[in-house]
């Protein structure tokens, strides 16, 4: 994976920098392990703007109802296709490994199931872990999210 495959066309500040790294390290650990399996980043980085325009499209506009905190919005996430799940079973069947490589992937059956949601940081408590067990607290604040198919 890219840094044109997780910023895109958004303006990308200086201030995620770091967790872009640690995202595009992680993931392509991540991808290693797949070599056939081409990983297509659906949703990565993204701003505000970007953020409310994609709610609006699927018909929120309540910011009550938006998540304010995604991680796309500091470049902690990214969402990887996955329709057929193949990385939605590969992920539930080998949790220790994900955890070696420092990544989440979310289980919610409120998402689009065609995509896989993965991130660099323990996700909440409303939202299935995997890993189950949280590590070692990582550096700084990041947070990451990728779904591939």
């Amino acid at each position: 994976m890219t840094r044109e495959e997780v910023i895109k066309n958004e303006h990308f500040p200086t201030e995620y920098e770091d967790n872009l790294k640690i995202l595009l390290e992680r993931i392509n650990k991540l991808q290693s392990l797949h070599p056939t399996f081409k990983f297509i980043i659906t949703s990565g980085f993204r701003s505000m703007e970007t953020h409310l325009r994609i709610y609006k499209e699927k018909g929120i506009t309540d910011k009550d109802k938006i998540p304010m905190k995604s991680k796309h919005l500091t470049c902690q996430a990214v969402d990887i296709a996955d329709a057929k799940f193949f990385l939605t079973n590969w992920c539930k069947e080998n949790e220790e490994v994900l955890k070696e490589i420092g990544l989440w992937c979310e289980d919610d059956v409120t998402i689009d199931h065609s995509l896989r949601p993965i991130r660099i940081l323990p996700l909440g408590r409303l939202i299935r872990r995997y890993p189950r067990r949280r590590p070692r607290p990582l550096r700084a604040r990041l947070l990451n999210r990728i779904i591939t198919s």
